[in-house]
């Protein structure tokens, strides 16, 4: 805040870092082998589509003049923003299934996660002729129409676009935030510290000395940062789990036939599928609700062991389907039709999944080891060539040398009056 206040010329909107970002020596510099330079501008393309139509989402702050950490934020935001599409986040594509828009709404609301549509994603009804090949055929010596491998290959296609870019624009992105920070720093040693501003004067190299390093040491972050976000965001898509937190499987669509089985000499009615999912998600309520009334009283910690036991085996009992099972040997425009819906669904729930743990990500790769590279560079920037530094200034030598002179024959002829002192 003091920095901020000294300093308001240093204050800085969207806009201006968006710039700055686009002045920095990285900008088309490749950072790691996952995505390439053309891809990033792609994605900067989509920021600047948000920007120019005015559908950048207000909790992004585009207009605010910040300096610091809440710069961070707001990059972190705008990057959550561009990977949900917020211009269309209420809106929902042909193949979103009716009985689901009340529960996505739902979540948006209580949970503020963005939501993302088919204009930030890959628009998967473009890849309908592709699904038959994605299906192939006899896989693993099975005869049958391989939905689940069209599936997975679609959601590979669609986060690796949707994310690896992304992740590289941020850290390029406060990249830039840091770098200006650093030169806010330099400007406000500057103006606190007499002794330091006296020995950048006698020492002309010292601040591209300090710049060289410190860029150099920020690069090396900014590699190691990309490197172990994306590895550790692919395999978050590299396989499918259908067991996957708020995705619920198509195969019960249209279910409302009753279905009896017999008990002894009784004919029992089975639930529907919609029936037992809407006792499932109760069931969640209630759990919850057994945690919030242990919390409220005591903790007593063999009960919450053992009802943290009671949900583990519930979850591995749990039947949960992904794919409609009933299948044609040759896949045709309804069944495709599915697939697409499925992977959408997927992705969707995927995507609020891959919002929660970036954020552990990009704090702890990016934020918080920027801060720890800090206390380091003090000591780095000591292993500079000082004599390049402080240029070589002959008439001082030559000036100090007189002076020298001039003080051995002041010497000398003080020695002489002692030795004449001495005498008497």
């Amino acid at each position: 805040m003091k920095a901020a206040k000294r300093f308001p010329q240093s204050l800085m909107d969207l806009d201006k870092e968006l710039d700055m970002e686009e002045d920095s020596d990285w900008y088309d510099r490749r950072l790691g082998s996952t995505t390439s330079p053309d891809e990033e501008e792609e994605w900067r393309s989509k920021i600047q589509s948000m920007i120019d139509e005015d559908t950048v989402p207000g909790y992004v702050y585009s207009e605010k003049l910040f300096l610091g950490g809440k710069q961070f934020q707001r990059a972190f935001a705008l990057l959550k923003a561009t990977m949900s599409g917020a211009s269309t986040v209420f809106s929902y594509p042909t193949v979103f299934p009716q009985r689901f828009r009340h529960f996505r709404f739902e979540l948006i609301f209580h949970f503020c996660i963005p939501i993302p549509s088919l204009e930030s994603f890959p628009d998967l009804s473009e890849m309908k002729e592709y699904v038959a090949s994605g299906a192939g055929y006899l896989q693993g010596g099975l005869q049958r129409e391989n939905w689940e491998r069209a599936t997975l290959s679609l959601v590979k296609m669609t986060s690796k676009t949707a994310y690896h870019p992304g992740i590289n624009f941020f850290i390029k992105h406060t990249g830039s935030i840091f770098r200006h920070l650093f030169d806010v720093a330099l400007q406000e040693v500057k103006c606190n510290s007499f002794n330091a501003n006296r020995l950048i004067e006698l020492c002309p190299g010292m601040e591209d000395h300090l710049a060289v390093k410190f860029d150099d040491m920020l690069w090396s972050l900014m590699e190691h940062a990309a490197k172990n976000t994306h590895l550790a965001l692919e395999p978050w898509y590299s396989c499918l789990n259908p067991n996957l937190p708020s995705f619920h499987p198509i195969d019960d669509e249209g279910d409302e036939t009753e279905h009896y089985k017999m008990i002894g000499s009784n004919y029992v009615k089975v639930p529907r599928k919609s029936e037992l999912r809407e006792q499932t998600m109760k069931e969640k309520e209630t759990l919850f609700s057994k945690f919030t009334s242990m919390f409220k009283t005591t903790l007593d910690d063999s009960k919450i062991k053992e009802l943290l036991r009671s949900r583990g085996e519930d979850l591995a009992t749990e039947r949960k389907s992904f794919l409609p099972e009933e299948r044609s040997k040759m896949i045709n425009d309804e069944e495709t039709e599915k697939i697409l819906q499925s992977a959408f669904l997927y992705v969707m729930a995927l995507h609020e999944q891959i919002q929660i743990h970036l954020n552990f990500q990009i704090n702890h790769y990016v934020y918080n080891a920027f801060k720890e590279a800090n206390t380091h560079f003090s000591r780095e920037v000591t292993d500079g060539d000082w004599d390049e530094m402080v240029p070589r200034d002959y008439d001082l030598e030559d000036s100090i040398k007189e002076l020298e002179e001039k003080i051995s024959e002041i010497q000398n002829s003080l020695r002489e009056v002692q030795k004449i002192q001495s005498k008497f």
